[in-house]
């Protein structure tokens, strides 16, 4: 019943590529929402410095500002890059589905695993960023 039987150290049913491709979907709104928000917080903080200039506030950037605004920019590109390879994930196991190759089921976990190497690189940074500045702030 095996339907990529030539896959070192076993098989994949037809059965796991249903489940599999049955998640693209998600994987797809998941992906574009997540560009979608992170165009509109891009766009609300560009507005926001602006904002806060023309209130005559004046933008003092200390090292902490500094590396915390490169921070948060370092995040956004990252959680982009997040979104277009969950998405290429996701089309990676559409193509699966359609042509049963081990090489498309190989890139897509590869996807999936620099997937999750982003996320977590940046939730470390975020975190240890955080940690200092209320450190810091004490």
């Amino acid at each position: 019943m095996a339907v990529l039987d030539d896959m070192e150290g076993g098989a994949i049913t037809q059965r796991t590529i249903d489940h599999l491709n049955k998640t693209t979907g998600w994987m797809k709104f998941f992906s574009i929402l997540g560009l979608i928000i992170l165009g509109i917080v891009t766009i609300l903080l560009i507005i926001g410095i602006g904002r806060i200039s023309q209130l005559g506030i004046p933008l003092r950037f200390n090292f902490f500002g500094i590396v915390t605004l490169l921070i948060w920019i370092g995040s956004i590109a990252g959680y982009i890059y997040a979104c277009v390879l969950l998405l290429g994930h996701a089309n990676k196991l559409t193509e699966l589905s359609h042509t049963k190759s081990p090489s498309a089921l190989e890139q897509a976990m590869d996807k999936q695993r620099q997937y999750w190497l982003v996320h977590g690189i940046l939730f470390i940074v975020n975190v240890l960023w955080a940690i200092i500045v209320f450190a810091v702030a004490r």
